[in-house]
């Protein structure tokens, strides 16, 4: 009751009876100690319920022997309620919330350390393994570092779980430039889990870049209510009322990409709302980037070389690795290469690379099982994952 006050967004009936439907299986409790607690507060409100009717008549003693069973009733409870939040709780439940706080907090290496740590292997920690890669500048560089054995639900999660982590689904929309789809999933999280803080600082931010501002200040006037995120509403309301051209970097982007055109997004084929993206925005660096990590992942690389032909509209410095490594194998398999992929220039390290990967397999007459145990330090690097990992269908 007293977190309905101003500290948390809770409903005063949430506040006493959200808890009777509580589960604790992610819980390991011992629960002849939760036994041992009932029979306490058994026997005291027993003797309490005899004594007090029967011997000890004095209003006086009763108020004071009242006041001592409550307590003995409070100290109880609390006792019990400690012993099941120390008990030892599920590692990977753990470990899953780590990662939640890492992505809302935008600490990216986190992320990639967390996942490492026992989620690599789960659709969620692979999906925001590669998100945190994408934020880093490192995804058409060091997407194969780690095993993409998720396939492109390892980029846009699977889809037995969208619903489950519908917020956090969201967040590739929202990045992507793609608001409504990420308004979708926002209302999806406010149906499964209400008005949490994060859902509603989503959905400002999404009224926010739709136009929709009156949608957004009630959001803002509901994270008002609450210590924790009155500071991050205050701040938002600002842009509100200011030019596009005053918001902060992130929002400016974001407002850049939106489409002007519509079109169905089509959760089951990703790689289109990609390329519809990139027609209507050709500098849509993220969704390049994940069109192209799409590409390799599905062994798609001619299709990937098409959009590769156009990688100066993005300004980089040099050109990613597993890029080169595209660009290699695809030179390596095409008797009449395209002019404009033959002008690049990949380095002298991914060339050499290639090299000796090839010298391997040919000392090993293609045999890829025997070529395995020389070929593994090239483990990071998308001939290996096209070699080993890559399934057609």
């Amino acid at each position: 009751w007293i977190g309905t006050l101003g500290l948390f967004l809770l409903p005063v009936k949430d506040a006493f009876l959200v808890n009777l439907k509580l589960k604790i299986s992610g819980l390991t409790i011992n629960w002849s100690w939760v036994l041992l607690f009932i029979v306490l507060l058994f026997l005291i409100n027993l003797l309490y319920a005899k004594y007090a009717a029967g011997r000890w008549k004095a209003y006086k003693n009763n108020a004071s022997i009242a006041f001592w069973t409550g307590l003995l009733n409070v100290f109880i409870l609390l006792s019990c309620f400690v012993v099941i939040l120390v008990r030892k709780n599920d590692p990977v439940k753990k470990q899953v919330l780590e990662l939640d706080y890492y992505v809302d907090h935008s600490q990216w290496q986190q992320v990639i350390e967390t996942v490492n740590n026992g989620l690599q292997n789960t659709y969620i920690g692979q999906y925001q393994a590669n998100r945190a890669l994408y934020h880093t500048h490192r995804l058409c560089a060091d997407l194969f570092t780690f095993e993409q054995r998720s396939g492109v639900a390892g980029l846009f999660l699977h889809e037995s779980l969208r619903s489950a982590y519908a917020r956090q689904y969201g967040d590739i929309f929202y990045d992507l430039g793609l608001i409504n789809e990420a308004q979708h999933w926002a209302h999806e999280a406010l149906s499964i889990n209400g008005d949490t803080p994060k859902n509603l600082q989503r959905l400002t931010q999404v009224y926010l870049l739709k136009g929709e501002k009156a949608a957004a200040e009630k959001c803002t006037r509901l994270l008002k209510r609450t210590f924790w995120h009155k500071k991050w509403a205050r701040e938002f309301e600002k842009y509100l009322t200011s030019n596009p051209a005053e918001w902060p970097e992130e929002l400016k982007t974001l407002h850049s990409r939106m489409l002007t055109n519509d079109f169905i997004v089509t959760p089951a084929e990703p790689e289109l709302c990609l390329e519809a993206l990139l027609a209507d925005h050709p500098t849509n660096k993220t969704a390049f980037e994940y069109l192209i990590a799409s590409y390799l992942i599905t062994g798609k690389v001619g299709r990937a070389i098409k959009y590769i032909k156009q990688i100066e509209n993005y300004q980089y410095a040099a050109i990613p690795r597993h890029i080169e490594e595209a660009i290699l194998l695809y030179l390596s398999n095409t008797e009449n290469p395209d002019p404009q992929i033959t002008k690049l220039k990949c380095s002298l390290t991914t060339i050499q690379k290639f090299k000796q990967m090839i010298d391997i397999l040919h000392q090993n007459n293609g045999d890829k099982s025997k070529a395995l145990p020389q070929l593994r330090k090239f483990s990071d690097t998308y001939w290996f994952y096209a070699t080993y990992y890559f399934k057609k269908g």
